[in-house]
């Protein structure tokens, strides 16, 4: 298994990526998906959302209000760190069992005569933030230049300008993610280049296409 860690800053397009390596046959899994299913009701992790941030973090269904969370973590950054603290190790254990299971998969497979080394790829927004690159085997950035990154904020989510700008500030800058990248790809043009970046890092590994046994 190769295991691709994929990051970025907020809206730079790593959703779009992300895609892309699933066309192309990655198991690409969102860690953000992950955090959002540990955060339902009746999960631990939602236990302790609520009890450190209180109730009025939460809908009328009994759902943890993303956007009313969002307003207390991105103004404050000791409240933001609480809650990666919280979340975090859970989205880490969720990821070592995702990995243990792949690779049994991997096992089984050689053992029948078919060897396969999947492409994992793990899509990580705060890959370098909360030391998860030693999770991979290779960071791909995906880049655009912080005024992209607040226009698309702006159009994508309905933020004020403000609203944009501290959560693009909420994160490390995305000129020194990409200095700590071992692959960057320019997301700032068309998609079609993007498309060509990726495929020419896709060209230099070696792996197999995944397909759940």
């Amino acid at each position: 298994m190769f295991r691709i860690g994929l990051t970025g800053g907020i809206a730079s397009g790593k959703s779009a990526v992300a895609a892309m390596l699933a066309e192309a046959g990655a198991k690409v899994v969102d860690t953000d998906r992950v955090a959002h299913q540990l955060m339902e009701p009746g999960q631990p992790v939602y236990e302790q959302v609520v009890a450190h941030f209180g109730a009025t973090i939460l809908a009328p269904d009994g759902q943890i209000d993303r956007r009313v969370l969002g307003g207390i973590v991105f103004a404050d950054a000791t409240q933001r760190a609480q809650l990666n603290q919280i979340v975090h190790p859970g989205v880490k254990a969720a990821l070592r069992q995702l990995e243990t299971e792949l690779r049994a998969q991997e096992t089984e497979r050689a053992q029948s005569g078919a060897k396969k080394n999947f492409l994992l790829v793990l899509v990580i927004p705060l890959l370098y933030e909360v030391n998860m690159a030693h999770f991979v085997d290779k960071t791909i950035v995906v880049y655009c230049p912080e005024a992209v990154q607040k226009e698309r904020l702006m159009a994508r989510n309905g933020f004020s300008e403000s609203e944009a700008q501290a959560r693009i500030d909420a994160q490390l800058s995305i000129e020194i993610k990409a200095e700590k990248a071992d692959e960057v790809i320019d997301n700032s043009r068309d998609l079609e280049s993007t498309r060509e970046q990726l495929n020419w890092i896709l060209g230099e590994l070696t792996w197999d296409p995944y397909t759940a046994s």
